[in-house]
């Protein structure tokens, strides 16, 4: 009998990967930016979708990603 459990795989749109990408990269996983193809409600859209993955966490009024943001794109998590 095979008990191996496979984690799901998250998939996440390219805008979604884009700003968290760029949040990991450039702020210190705080999300300041997204793709100028990308404004108000569907900014919004993009928030909610991250938050509601747990990919990211409000703070004292920004956005910042989680460990689960970081694992989310194989990216190595801030010690």
């Amino acid at each position: 009998m095979n008990t191996a459990t496979t984690t799901p795989t998250i998939v996440l749109s390219r805008n979604q990967i884009a700003v968290l990408t760029h949040a990991i990269d450039h702020t210190q996983g705080k999300i300041e930016w997204f793709p100028e193809t990308i404004k108000g409600g569907a900014r919004q859209k993009v928030i909610e979708a991250l938050f509601k993955r747990a990919m990211i966490i409000g703070s004292d009024g920004d956005w910042l990603v989680t460990a689960e943001g970081f694992d989310a794109l194989g990216r190595e998590r801030p010690g």
